[in-house]
């Protein structure tokens, strides 16, 4: 096998195809032409080229080593998947793309409802929203969902695996079952805690109380435009770059990077950050709604931009495309929580009044590390026990158990993220707190305005997805994977 010219064609499959998956979630395109570019490069998504990879041992002719070759396996497993679900898979991002609802006496994009109801002050009119576009999850989107994940399932027992969680225990590492059962632990530790905020702040904030709140009204509980005047849309872009300056950082001299920020219908509500070409190639898309949430994304997303900008070119493909994305996303939430630093707060947007605003932003943490631990209790479960009926009753029972949310059941499949990129996420959360305060240790409280701290930055993200976060944290000698140092700070601003 020529691993070289499979990795040549591997970079200019997800060159295109990310410039697809860009083109359709920044709402500038309704065609979603996955099976058109699969069909392109039949060696990356062929039977017989996962098998070759499965059978291969690392060695020097062979040009890879062992840490590749993992990441290799994993990559052509998810090829194969992709190559038999591409048909169901396109079908639904074109009707995705083009679902609208009627809001108003108009139509409205089916992917603007969560924006829209941020800013939807009337809970019956945030509710009667949300059941349309209920309506149109299940009657159009959920029986292809349906289908990829019968397929998913079935694939993963045809390559010889128990199930999906076997599949990717055994391919990338992770452990899963003790995720699980740590997040499970800090989910009962502060159980009381949560309920308490809720109740606060979904009083003040929206005016309901504990048991009259549904799913739809996150959004316009976490968009708090109480603290609006704090965060002005016109001073977000420089205010970002003001902090990357402090590390070193000209964002406006970064030719390979982009930001859209701009407002369309059909654009995607979920921001992202998307490599065309790592690191030539760098598109950051965000739909603003307003305040501190839109600092929030953007911050967010622009550490995964500067983790994708400053990779080394030289790096292999799989080193910077593949690898543990829990390493991604602990870069993402280092920038994106320096939003709600005080020292930041009070130095960058010159706020001396800011406690109350600190206070609500870890109840937001609190929340989402709540829900994602509980999105991986439910997913894990979800594999072994293969059952859509009763997935979804699991799905709204356990949302709603511990988010005290009304969880409709229909989400049940649409809220699944890919490839356990839930654990990743849990894993980068803790990790962030062990890094920020590694970074405060060594460079000061104010370590986003020393220039050290963005060459320690820098000189880590050149190596990409090399290692995966436990070995990062290992290396730098910090604590291994704990959800102490989050809930330590949750608790200083919160209890």
């Amino acid at each position: 096998m020529d691993i070289a010219h499979l990795m040549q064609r591997a970079e200019e499959f997800y060159a295109e195809i990310a410039l697809e998956y860009y083109n359709n979630y920044a709402g500038l395109s309704d065609e979603f032409r996955i099976v058109e570019i699969v069909g392109k490069y039949p060696e990356l998504f062929s039977r017989e080229t996962y098998d070759e990879v499965m059978a291969l041992e690392p060695d020097g002719q062979a040009g890879i080593d062992e840490r590749e070759l993992k990441l290799l396996r994993y990559f052509v497993t998810g090829n194969y998947f992709t190559a038999e679900t591409k048909y169901l898979v396109e079908e639904k991002e074109k009707k995705e793309a083009a679902l609208t609802v009627e809001h108003k006496g108009e139509k409205l994009a089916y992917r603007s409802v969560p924006v829209v109801n941020a800013n939807e002050e009337d809970v019956r009119v945030r509710r009667e929203l949300d059941g349309k576009a209920l309506a149109a999850l299940d009657g159009e989107l959920n029986p292809l969902y349906e289908q990829i994940f019968e397929k998913l399932h079935a694939l993963t027992g045809e390559l010889g695996y128990e199930n999906y969680t076997d599949l990717t225990g055994q391919l990338t590492g992770l452990r899963l079952e003790w995720l699980r059962d740590t997040m499970q632990r800090f989910v009962r530790e502060t159980n009381n805690l949560y309920r308490e905020a809720l109740d606060e702040y979904a009083w003040t904030l929206l005016g309901l109380r504990l048991g009259e709140l549904a799913q739809c009204d996150i959004g316009r509980l976490m968009r708090a435009d109480t603290f609006d005047p704090m965060f002005s849309q016109e001073r977000m872009v420089p205010v970002l770059k003001d902090t990357l300056s402090g590390l070193g950082i000209d964002l406006d001299a970064q030719e390979n990077v982009a930001l859209d920020l701009e407002s369309r219908p059909k654009k995607s509500p979920r921001a992202f950050c998307v490599g065309i070409r790592v690191p030539q190639d760098i598109r950051l898309v965000l739909t603003p709604i307003g305040g501190a949430q839109d600092y929030s994304t953007l911050f967010h997303e622009a550490g995964h931009v500067e983790f994708y900008a400053h990779m080394d070119a030289k790096l292999p493909f799989l080193y910077r495309h593949e690898g543990d994305t829990s390493v991604h996303e602990n870069f993402a939430f280092l920038l994106q929580y320096l939003t709600t630093d005080p020292a930041w707060l009070e130095d960058v947007l010159d706020r001396v009044r800011f406690d109350d605003y600190v206070r609500f932003s870890r109840f937001n943490k609190l929340y989402m590390l709540r829900r994602y631990a509980t999105k991986l209790d439910y997913e894990y479960g979800f594999w072994p026990n293969y059952d859509l009926d009763a997935a979804r009753r699991t799905y709204r029972e356990k949302l709603t158990g511990t988010l005290l949310f009304k969880y409709p059941s229909k989400r049940a499949l649409s809220d699944f993220d890919q490839g356990y990129y839930v654990a990743k996420y849990l894993q980068a959360w803790l990790a962030e707190a062990a890094i920020r305060k590694h970074l405060r240790g060594e460079f000061g409280r104010k370590w986003y305005r020393n220039a050290k701290a963005g060459d320690w930055l820098r000189t880590v993200w050149a190596e990409g997805q090399k290692y995966d976060i436990h070995e990062l944290l290992a290396h730098f000698g910090l604590p291994k994977l704990s959800y102490k140092p989050a809930l330590d700070d949750i608790r200083e601003h919160l209890g």
